[in-house]
């Protein structure tokens, strides 16, 4: 029961106080700041510590597409930290439904985090033209992270085949990928069992970056091919080792850090946002009472 109680406090924390602490934060000017200072105190909140497990680095290069691994509502939160803050996510609009808050108030409309596709109803064609119109519209320096198994796979200690939609389209256009693969997600927030802790480390694996050259690869389903094992190699050598007994080889990651910090708010678009969130915390409790006394 305790543990199904943190759940639900965590989830509270992370998709409703927080933002709304973002957006009524008059200190903050720019987007990335906002975003460093909601996940720092999320961060605080859990106690949880990153550490990279790799030689290499995060890359920023022009038009890269992260690869992560999908585990749980936590990487939505430790994906963006992993990358300094430079993350837009591919969501399905129906998410948008159900945490409006902070998938579209805070995640797209303030922060431009995320990318919205219908499943079943958006082709490949106009999937291609979405990505290919974010990354020459990048109004925020955030670039693509996407979750190349498909669904999620908590718990599951070993790789699958990844899809080849993204792969294909970094081919055709010379999108560079690197992989961020890390371990314990779950742990802190996992909402296929209700759970979430406290003081856990999360280690991180950053790939080299791959780059799409013609000349070695002939097609696109010889990089496919090169990256889905390149993948599962990664994947293995980030989960077939007990990282915790470790833990003092490895370097911290510095969550406070923030790749390129220029983009402004749109204070027209924050001012609404107030005025709307302010509304609905005011107004709709005070209908929902009247309409409950009018019944009585």
């Amino acid at each position: 029961m305790f543990k199904i109680l943190h759940f639900f406090k965590t989830t509270f924390m992370f998709t409703v106080y927080y933002p709304i602490i973002s957006i009524f934060d008059y200190t903050i000017q720019k987007k990335k700041k906002s975003k460093i200072k909601n996940h720092l105190n999320f961060l605080k909140f859990l106690n949880c510590k990153l550490y990279c497990i790799s030689e290499d680095k995060v890359s920023h290069s022009k038009n890269i597409i992260y690869f992560s691994n999908h585990r749980s509502w936590a990487d939505f939160f430790i994906d963006n930290v992993v990358t300094q803050y430079c993350t837009k996510f591919i969501s399905r609009v129906e998410v948008a439904f159900i945490l409006p808050l902070y998938v579209y108030i805070y995640g797209y409309l303030m922060f431009d985090l995320i990318i919205f596709f219908r499943r079943g109803k958006t082709s490949i064609i106009d999937f291609e033209r979405l990505i290919k119109h974010n990354q020459l519209h990048n109004v925020s320096g955030n670039d693509i992270l996407v979750y190349p198994e498909g669904t999620r796979r908590a718990g599951l200690d070993y790789a699958c085949d990844l899809k080849k939609g993204l792969i294909y389209y970094s081919y055709k256009e010379s999108c560079p990928i690197q992989f961020i693969i890390s371990k314990n997600k779950e742990r802190m927030l996992n909402e296929k069992t209700f759970t979430a802790e406290k003081n856990v480390n999360v280690f991180v694996h950053y790939s080299p970056v791959y780059y799409p050259d013609i000349t070695k690869y002939k097609s696109m389903q010889e990089f496919y091919e090169f990256i889905n094992t390149e993948w599962k190699t990664t994947f293995r050598a980030v989960y077939e080792i007990d990282h915790e007994s470790k833990i003092h080889e490895y370097e911290q990651i510095d969550v406070t850090k923030i790749h390129d910090n220029n983009y402004y708010l749109n204070k027209t678009l924050l001012y609404t946002v107030r005025f709307v969130v302010f509304s609905a915390v005011v107004i709709i409790p005070a209908i929902i009472t009247r309409k409950f006394q009018s019944i009585a």
